[in-house]
């Protein structure tokens, strides 16, 4: 019964939207060293809430499907080369990217705020994403089975929003994002109910190229 709440919350919370709410967004103040060197910190679009749906990126268009493989092992490798020796290991399922953070790492316990450490782990990656802008983020949040399914499936949800307003200040468009939380669905090391585990508690940022056939 806690998996069919939690199953169905997280349809609930798609059919709803999920982008980054736009609360604190903004550049850093100040600035971190060599911040927006690659391109000027952009104010991101407001998304249209009462459909859930995102505008589309004006940077840039889609690809032609032929390029799509080239251009994310571009950007493979250069997010390889921005997350070396930082704890954000990153995946390559098919043609789309797949990062993958510790919640640990990024947030307190109890906490929705990113931490310091992790907002420099954030700002690392954050030019890759900025520069390779023919693609949509996707933040996923996910949980382990500690606390009820209910509350697991908000704080999956506050968290990924958290990263993605992370991204949004280090320059990355709002019109590119979509944070989803999905609680203790998912997991990675399936457990029983009220368990600890950590390697469930974890953000995966997911980037898909925007093809037009």
């Amino acid at each position: 019964m806690k998996r069919l709440l939690a199953t169905a919350a997280c349809f609930a919370l798609a059919a709803c939207g999920g982008a980054p709410r736009m609360h604190n967004y903004g550049p850093p103040s100040p600035p971190p060293p060599g911040y927006g060197n690659e391109q000027p910190y952009q104010p991101p679009q407001k998304p249209d809430y009462e459909t859930g749906r995102l505008p589309q990126v004006a940077s840039a268009g889609p690809l032609k499907t032929a390029a799509i493989g080239s251009y994310m092992d571009n950007q493979e490798q250069e997010l390889r080369r921005a997350a070396h020796g930082v704890p954000i290991l990153v995946g390559r399922p098919g043609d789309d990217i797949v990062l993958h953070l510790h919640s640990d790492d990024f947030f307190r316990a109890g906490s929705f705020e990113v931490t310091d450490e992790g907002q420099r782990m954030l700002w690392a990656i954050a030019p890759v994403l900025r520069r390779y802008d023919r693609t949509m983020i996707f933040i996923d949040g996910f949980t382990d089975t500690s606390g009820s399914a209910d509350q697991n499936l908000i704080v999956s949800r506050k968290r990924a929003y958290a990263v993605g307003g992370v991204l949004v200040k280090d320059g990355v468009p709002l019109s590119r994002l979509q944070a989803t939380g999905y609680g203790e669905a998912n997991p990675k090391i399936k457990t029983g109910d009220h368990v600890n585990e950590p390697r469930n508690r974890r953000i995966e940022i997911r980037i898909s190229a925007r093809a037009s056939g």
